[in-house]
């Protein structure tokens, strides 16, 4: 076997990352679960209230930016693996005007 390619398929921080992206994937699915739910008490809130929540608001914004940082990792896009692995949670940004 060509030795470069032997050192590609053993190269253990890919097979670590590949257990990362395993993690991140079965965590994607609870996202997605809770971000759903977080729709839902979203719009229900602002049915009965005629405004949105700020703490769901900040949850689902949130959430957002967790699966774009998990994506981005799994797509080698990036290379700072997401909260819990990495960073921090991600932070909500203020709504912009239109955003009420």
């Amino acid at each position: 076997m060509d030795p470069r390619l032997k050192a590609e398929l053993t190269a253990r921080d890919k097979w670590t990352r590949l257990l990362y992206i395993v993690a991140y994937t079965l965590m994607w699915q609870v996202a997605e679960l809770v971000l759903a739910l977080t729709v839902v008490l979203q719009f229900v809130w602002t049915l009965f209230t005629g405004s949105p929540n700020t703490g769901l608001r900040d949850l689902g914004d949130g959430i957002g930016r967790w699966l774009r940082q998990a994506a981005a990792y799994a797509t080698w896009a990036g290379d700072e693996r997401p909260w819990p692995f990495g960073n921090p949670w991600p932070a909500a940004q203020a709504p912009r005007d239109g955003d009420r």
